[in-house]
């Protein structure tokens, strides 16, 4: 019987959409609420924190195949036309797929590419960095897979 704990060896990182990507060795993500208090005048305490922003980002290290770059495979837009490609370019999703359960364990919706870096290093495994932003990460208490 399978553990009901996941690891990274169950887990897929996938770009829907896209087709085949490269293997990633490392996806972090998360999400922050920030809370802003509501102060009144005459109370020395807070009298209530409220919601004023929600934000949600996702980090990727993918290894790095020849032929193809995040740019060559539509994840993150050219930069064409005087930087018009980038303002047109649309939105991806991204999911976090245990491959044992057939269970979305997250998934990024609105996503786009912020920050696209690589790291050579001697006898080691080329790799692109990637930043996203999102606008909502769900994890499996919010995606029905």
């Amino acid at each position: 019987m399978a553990s009901e704990i996941i690891t990274g060896a169950r887990c897929r990182f996938a770009v829907p959409g896209v087709g085949v990507m490269a293997y990633a060795s490392g996806v972090t993500g998360g999400e922050q609420i920030t809370w802003s208090p509501v102060d009144v005048l005459g109370m020395l305490k807070v009298f209530e924190h409220v919601a004023t922003a929600y934000t949600a980002n996702l980090t990727a290290a993918i290894f790095r195949r020849v032929d193809k770059s995040i740019k060559q495979i539509g994840i993150m837009p050219k930069y064409g036309n005087d930087g018009k490609d980038i303002l047109t370019s649309g939105a991806l999703s991204i999911i976090i797929e245990d491959i044992l359960t057939g269970k979305i364990i997250a998934k990024g919706i609105g996503v786009r590419v912020s920050e696209n870096r690589f790291d050579i290093a001697a006898r080691g495994v080329v790799s692109t960095n990637l930043t996203f932003i999102c606008q909502q990460l769900m994890d499996e208490a919010e995606v029905s897979a």
